[in-house]
């Protein structure tokens, strides 16, 4: 599975701290099958948590289905996801992220950690020059 991930953190304007994570999984990568509507589509599992000080702070486990295309020897769309999460406090935390392809026991799950820094300035456009 051949994943691409990012995130921006933001503030409300009632403080609250936001992180916005976009995802694409590249169609390719992954095990399209024959759905009810006689058309090829993947689904792909998706567990992450985020943790502050060791406490888990978000946890959420979601399923993610590719566009439908007729056949598969055409390319393969990649597929996107975009998800807004309150955190609640300024400062690190540990993202954990487990991806698996729900077509497909032979291929391996992906996990991977990644500490997300959230500061002062997330309501703010910030120029580093």
């Amino acid at each position: 599975i051949r994943a691409y991930f990012n995130y921006a953190a933001c503030k409300s304007p009632d403080n609250k701290t936001y992180i916005e994570t976009y995802m694409s999984i590249v169609g390719k990568s992954v095990d399209f099958k024959k759905n009810q509507n006689d058309n090829y589509q993947d689904s792909v599992n998706i567990n992450v948590a985020y943790l502050m000080n060791n406490q888990i702070r978000f946890a959420q486990k979601y399923n993610l289905k590719s566009p439908e295309v007729k056949d598969t020897l055409s390319a393969l769309p990649v597929f996107i996801d975009m998800q807004r999460i309150e955190l609640g406090d300024t400062g690190t935390y540990t993202m954990e992220m487990e991806i698996s392809d729900a077509n497909s026991e032979k291929l391996n799950p992906v996990k991977f950690t990644q500490n997300i820094y959230i500061g002062i300035y997330a309501n703010t456009f910030l120029f580093i020059v």
